[in-house]
């Protein structure tokens, strides 16, 4: 089934899409630009605590029943339609319930932390978080390009949007990046597992950094572990104590984001996984990435879920202690 899907992704990136996106309703990102420029104005920063009230959430159901037709004479969903197209943008996994032939050649795993999945959308000076079902939860300024003000003043660049999948663990205040969709303007969902986290780990951090360092009118200085910013594509294990190497505030708010650690599907790897007292973090389990599938919306077969406690079940050889390492596993 996997093996299936990646030769028909691998078939149609041979075709020029142009005329094909022409041709659709409402593309990927024509539907995400669609919901930014419907959303209702709010001149003041929403509070993530914040609770909307009755006559607010009445404005929003009226306005929501409006249709609409764009400037080509395509109908546009309806506003109440507003958090299926968000929602139906996500990548979901699929459980692991069996091992891919491949899986210890072609696959990454990222621990994550417990926490709430989020899309944010830095567009326009804002930065908004949705939730998994499309729900919009608070705004707010940061660093991520076209998430705030400051850097639409700074480089001028006003249509450029930025687009994340992130886990949001509100006691942290914190946005761990799970992967990138788009980046100051430059869609990067149709590139490959491996160049989607390569990109989020280095340029990510870069970018965030660098305008950190600059003092960017920011409220909060950035928060990093020198020791530990080597690069992370070239890891082999897990390092104790360090799911994520390196935080970084928003800049402009309380918030910080950051990026995920990866690491190839070895045996080490996987044994290490299953110590949760590895990780500073509470895990909430395992996703597990073959290197080249790109960014799809909906459930993939590319992508899987485990849950800590199901891991010596779905890798019984590796738990019982006969197995050293790959070699021996596939032999």
């Amino acid at each position: 089934k996997r093996e299936e899907l990646l030769s028909k992704l691998r078939h149609l990136s041979q075709y020029d899409f142009d005329d094909y996106e022409d041709s659709c309703d409402i593309s990927f990102e024509e539907s995400i630009d669609y919901v930014l420029e419907s959303e209702i104005s709010n001149s003041i920063e929403i509070d993530p605590n914040s609770i909307e009230s009755k006559e607010e959430k009445s404005y929003k159901r009226k306005r929501s029943e409006e249709v609409v037709i764009d400037k080509n004479h395509r109908r546009i969903p309806p506003r109440k339609n507003h958090r299926k197209l968000i929602a139906d943008k996500f990548m979901l996994s699929e459980w692991l319930v069996d091992v891919p032939e491949d899986f210890f050649r072609n696959w990454f795993m990222m621990c994550c932390p417990k926490g709430r999945r989020t899309m944010i959308i830095a567009s326009n000076g804002q930065t908004k978080v949705y939730t998994r079902t499309g729900y919009y939860l608070f705004r707010f300024q940061s660093l991520i390009p076209g998430g705030s003000r400051t850097w639409i003043e700074k480089h001028n660049q006003k249509s450029k949007k930025s687009i994340l999948d992130c886990i949001f663990v509100e006691t942290e205040q914190t946005f761990y990046i799970l992967d990138v969709i788009v980046w100051n303007g430059c869609s990067i969902f149709d590139c490959d597992t491996e160049f989607r986290f390569y990109w989020m780990h280095n340029n990510i951090g870069e970018v965030l950094f660098k305008d950190q360092k600059d003092k960017i009118h920011h409220q909060n200085k950035p928060s990093i572990d020198v020791e530990m910013q080597e690069e992370v594509s070239g890891r082999e294990v897990i390092r104790k104590n360090s799911p994520s190497s390196r935080q970084f505030s928003s800049g402009l708010s309380h918030l910080s984001f950051k990026p995920i650690d990866y690491w190839p599907c070895t045996v080490d790897n996987i044994r290490e996984s299953a110590n949760l007292s590895t990780f500073k973090e509470e895990i909430d389990g395992i996703l597990f990435y073959h290197k080249q599938a790109p960014y799809t919306s909906g459930v993939t077969p590319l992508v899987c879920w485990l849950k800590i406690p199901m891991l010596p079940k779905i890798f019984p050889q590796i738990f019982s202690q006969t197995i050293n390492n790959e070699c021996d596993l596939i032999n």
